[in-house]
């Protein structure tokens, strides 16, 4: 795999006049005059993705996430919140910079903050109080 990314392949995705920020960028993976990544950085992504996603967390995705098992899940197979948020952010962490490596672009990933008011949509009724024999309008927007 490192020979495949080499300075020269990333280079050519970024336009002809930006070739010194193409430098900049590829510099991330491999020392500044060094034609290919280097191996070790993939092998310690690897090894702390491999950390984090610890036994719970890969049992958990197994028996219930990617697969709803039949088999009964434990309190002790649950993982908490914090091995999630710390893996979770790690591989956004990985897509980002793999996904500048593999395809000279940004991404904007998947967890944005909330700056709004999000409580406000709990703050509304959504289903009216049922009223026994109450007649439903088949038309409640008048468009027939």
């Amino acid at each position: 795999m490192p020979c495949v990314l080499s300075r020269e392949r990333f280079v050519t995705m970024y336009e002809k006049n930006a070739k010194y920020e193409a430098n900049h960028d590829f510099s991330q993976f491999a020392q500044e005059n060094v034609e290919h990544i280097d191996p070790n950085m993939v092998q310690q992504d690897l090894d702390k993705l491999s950390k984090l996603s610890n036994p719970v967390i890969e049992f958990f995705a197994d028996r219930r996430i990617a697969h709803f098992d039949k088999r009964s899940v434990s309190e002790d197979d649950v993982p908490s919140f914090g091995e999630l948020d710390s893996c979770i952010d790690f591989l956004a962490k990985l897509t980002k910079k793999y996904w500048l490596l593999f395809k000279a672009a940004d991404i904007d990933l998947l967890v944005k903050p909330i700056v709004d008011n999000w409580e406000e949509i709990f703050r509304q009724p959504w289903i009216p109080p049922y009223t026994p024999n109450q007649s439903i309008d088949p038309d409640p927007l008048d468009m027939y």
